[in-house]
């Protein structure tokens, strides 16, 4: 039985032009790979597509089509296990959810290119976690536990460690951030360790007390 057949017994004519799409665009990333498909290699490809900003619920009708292909596998008696029956995308869906979905560009743009913090002192920090929330959409706590060493200039990425809702992660940063992140570690970082008690100085990034939203910071 062929697959295209397999998809015509269990849904509609309009259904099955989309998913039978994605299923070769699947089979054409994965190459000969992809019968033998594990849950690590869905879990990546869904990733790549993730990183081409994709919409959350395209992403999840990419996995539903995978879904099938290993279901049409199994039928058909050219796999035994279904490597992905259980892998579900709703964490990760919300994750990639864009914050310029949310608010315009232009309007993000002039927030973090506008904003003034209240102790001039801290504006170079309070920059650092406005755009972290905005071209990162990382969560007040991923930003609360990023230390220096997840910050890789060099090659302009950041380290987010994974926490009991999200899974760690390297994501890119953006041009404008490099530069603002290595004046802070060059200019700033130092005197905000010296603020802190030598018996509680960890090494975390932005060395703030509380951070309560955009550029609120203590």
């Amino acid at each position: 039985m062929k697959l295209k057949e397999f998809l015509e017994k269990e849904y509609s004519r309009t259904s099955i032009d989309g998913y039978e799409n994605m299923i070769d665009r699947y089979i054409l990333a994965m190459g000969d790979k992809a019968e033998k498909g594990t849950y690590t290699d869905v879990l990546d490809y869904i990733g790549l597509l993730r990183e081409q900003g994709l919409h959350p619920k395209t992403l999840r009708n990419n996995l539903f089509a995978i879904k099938i292909y290993y279901r049409y596998l199994v039928a058909t008696g050219k796999r035994n296990d279904h490597p992905c029956r259980y892998l579900y995308l709703k964490d990760q869906i919300n994750r990639a959810i864009q914050v310029e979905s949310l608010y315009p560009k232009e309007v993000l743009e002039e927030l973090y290119e506008t904003h003034q913090s209240k102790k001039p002192d801290n504006q170079n920090r309070d920059k650092i976690i406005i755009s972290l929330l905005i071209y990162q959409a990382l969560t007040v706590l991923e930003i609360s536990q990023l230390q220096t060493s997840d910050i890789d200039l060099e090659n302009g990425t950041i380290k987010i460690k994974s926490n009991v809702k999200n899974k760690g992660r390297t994501l890119s940063l953006k041009p404008n951030q490099i530069l603002l992140f290595h004046n802070y570690l060059k200019h700033d970082y130092k005197r905000y360790q010296r603020r802190q008690k030598p018996s509680k100085r960890k090494d975390y990034f932005c060395l703030v007390t509380k951070v309560y939203s955009y550029g609120q910071a203590g």
